[in-house]
């Protein structure tokens, strides 16, 4: 199981300031406490990709958001990087600077499916996740909306339950906004809000 810091980490837990979420500062901390990876958020602001959670305003500070090329310099070939697109005009130019770092290990998710799926038919080798904040009520019908070319499901931690995993073995299943040590089983990876918990060790 593959374990993602949620933002970096520390953040979380005030080893860092809150508003470090997101930056390199939290992707280190997340890479000390052993995690195999972090998630982070991606924009277009001023035609840059930045990591950034909220909608962007115009106020001084956000001026030096770190942007996904930083990342990428920053980070080693074999830390995984789980993209989540927050904006849906960040698509075009996240698939052309991922063409040109080809050899990093990615994530690329959104709750904007269609764009997962565009993502993923740019990027075939490219593993794609759908983000999923309910329980349906008819696994047939959900897994029959999923394309054959999507890799995985990121679930809320709070809705997902272990029929749902069964149902859907086809697939990759991860979780996020986990705290705790209390997970279904057969899980393919977590995004973790406490990493002291999760990246000691988890089989």
């Amino acid at each position: 199981m593959i374990v993602l810091g949620h933002r970096g980490a520390g953040w979380q837990h005030d080893q860092l300031p809150f508003w470090q979420e997101n930056t390199l500062e939290s992707f280190q901390e997340a890479k000390e406490l052993n995690a195999d990876g972090i998630e982070t958020d991606v924009r277009l602001y001023n035609n840059q990709l930045v990591l950034h959670h909220d909608k962007i305003e115009d106020a001084p500070w956000e001026r030096n958001l770190p942007t996904l090329i930083d990342l990428l310099e920053w980070s080693d070939d074999n830390f995984i990087l789980n993209l989540e697109i927050k904006d849906k005009d960040a698509v075009a130019p996240l698939i052309d600077v991922i063409k040109s770092y080809p050899n990093k290990k990615y994530i690329v998710s959104s709750f904007w499916h269609k764009t997962v799926h565009h993502v993923k038919n740019k990027l075939p080798d490219i593993e794609c996740g759908l983000l999923m904040s309910f329980n349906p009520i008819s696994t047939t019908v959900f897994k029959a909306l999923i394309p054959d070319t999507i890799d995985t499901v990121i679930w809320d931690h709070t809705i997902v339950d272990q029929q749902l995993i069964d149902d859907m073995s086809n697939l990759r299943h991860m979780v996020y906004g986990v705290s705790s040590r209390t997970l279904v089983s057969n899980l393919d990876g977590i995004i973790s809000d406490d990493l002291n918990v999760h990246a000691v060790g988890l089989d």
